[in-house]
């Protein structure tokens, strides 16, 4: 099944955000002088797993919408689960591998997806209140 327009315009909006994110993350760790490769893959480890995950939510979303109330919640669930899981493994791995993977890089991503869609929804507020505003002032 091909992933809808909807799917695939939110995800590449989440791998934006986190792509954005993981250089403030990088640029940070510069700063503080702790930066070295582990620092980088441990960054993109986690942020890749965070657009993979949002992509597998939108694919279930746009699944469970063609079925019945009941066998969508249980899609829903069973999805929410296995992408915990899926993000745990990925969390794990990075943890497992410190030699690979700076641990302290990979706490970050973990809240990429959430900031970009707080930011996201912030900026679009803004853009339709004041797009409304001047609707308003063309009607006076």
């Amino acid at each position: 099944m091909k992933a809808s327009e909807t799917v695939r315009k939110n995800t590449l909006r989440i791998a934006l955000g986190s792509a954005v994110l993981s250089l403030l993350e990088q640029a940070v760790f510069l700063v503080i002088g702790k930066w070295d490769i582990t620092v980088l893959c441990g960054n993109a480890l986690i942020a890749c797993a965070g657009v993979l995950n949002f992509y597998l939510l939108g694919k279930t979303l746009d699944k469970a919408m063609t079925r019945d109330e009941k066998d969508s919640a249980t899609m829903i669930r069973g999805s929410q689960s296995l992408r915990l899981l899926m993000m745990a493994g990925f969390l794990a791995l990075g943890a497992l591998l410190p030699d690979v993977f700076n641990l302290w890089s990979l706490l970050p991503p973990i809240f990429f997806n959430r900031i970009t869609i707080f930011v996201y929804t912030f900026i679009s507020g803004k853009k339709e209140k004041s797009g409304q505003q001047s609707e308003g002032k063309q009607d006076e």
